[in-house]
């Protein structure tokens, strides 16, 4: 008897919680809550929409991970910026998620997405579209250098298999002696990924970074150094390479629709695709970014090209307005 009226009054309070947040959203102002596990993590962009757009700001909710306090009740849409890798915060991650679930309430760029999503598994599915992307391995300290060369038919870099998160190691290997110098302690599930040179006649490569928010695809940045790991912050800062780069950002934006396919098949909301283009003009995607931390600075201009902040603005826009529709929130920005 006892436990039949403790069943009973527990599935009262499930249907409960879910009717109370049915109705509360309808009812109430609804807000946009952001999961964050780093609580530094995209503040320029919070900034950026607190001074240009109060009146969406104010429905904006920071919920950190650690401890998680936030409430669910009154939340239009749940934007997923935290890092499961962060602090090992899947659990809670997985808890948060279902309590959505019981609400109705819509995540952008879902957990049950992103986690499952690493190197390896996004090579397969970039290849299945037609995307051409490095090829993959995993691998293990008891290889040898010439076992990997040989599955890869090129030099190769050692990586984590990580989707995308703190882990950012990675080695070039091209012999034995440097294969011995990897820090194989330092990673979980190592990979080798294939080599692609793309460097051009004047000894330059180039990473462009292009930003999808739903269907709507962004060229922020492309950047240019004599160095094979490239980075924003080691780009070549010359005249001559910020010219070629706004030559880039003013021409027609190539492979929208080929990676706007891709995002769809990676069941992504947002998302950045970092690729290279070879001599031949051809794209290389070497990985996606689906916790993207992204700078804005107005100060920044004097460093670089103002375009490139330009980029960045359209992109914040669009990210908001995409925030705005999922959380059934009617303002026209």
């Amino acid at each position: 008897m006892h436990e039949k009226l403790h069943y009973y009054l527990k599935k009262l309070s499930f249907y409960s919680e879910v009717y109370l947040g049915f109705f509360l959203r309808k009812t109430q102002k609804p807000y946009i809550l952001f999961l964050k596990s780093n609580p530094y993590y995209n503040n320029d962009y919070l900034e950026w929409v607190k001074r240009k757009y109060p009146e969406v700001y104010c429905h904006f909710k920071i919920g950190l991970l650690r401890p998680f306090k936030a409430t669910l009740q009154g939340v239009g849409v749940l934007v997923n910026w935290a890092n499961d890798s962060y602090r090992n915060d899947a659990q809670i991650l997985e808890d948060i998620h279902v309590a959505a679930d019981k609400l109705g309430i819509p995540i952008i760029n879902s957990q049950r997405v992103l986690g499952k999503l690493n190197k390896l598994e996004f090579s397969e599915v970039a290849l299945k579209n037609g995307v051409r992307t490095p090829k993959m391995i995993r691998i293990n300290s008891d290889q040898s250098y010439d076992q990997i060369e040989c599955a890869l038919s090129s030099k190769f870099i050692v990586r984590c298999n990580m989707g995308n998160g703190v882990h950012s190691y990675r080695q070039l290997v091209t012999s034995q002696k440097d294969l011995w110098l990897v820090e194989w302690e330092s990673m979980q599930d190592p990979i080798a990924i294939e080599f692609i040179d793309t460097i051009d006649d004047n000894g330059y490569y180039n990473v462009y970074r292009h930003f999808f928010v739903g269907s709507k695809g962004i060229l922020n940045y492309v950047s240019f150094s004599n160095k094979w790991c490239l980075h924003w912050h080691e780009r070549d800062w010359s005249q001559e390479r910020l010219q070629k780069e706004l030559e880039i950002l003013n021409e027609p934006v190539k492979f929208q629709s080929q990676l706007n396919d891709l995002r769809e098949d990676l069941k992504l909301d947002y998302v950045n695709f970092d690729y290279s283009v070879d001599m031949d003009g051809n794209i290389v995607v070497w990985e996606i970014n689906t916790r993207p931390w992204i700078d804005f600075d107005d100060d920044s201009e004097r460093e670089g090209n103002p375009a490139i902040y330009a980029r960045i603005e359209e992109t914040f826009l669009e990210m908001t307005r995409l925030y705005l529709s999922k959380a059934n929130i009617y303002l026209l920005i």
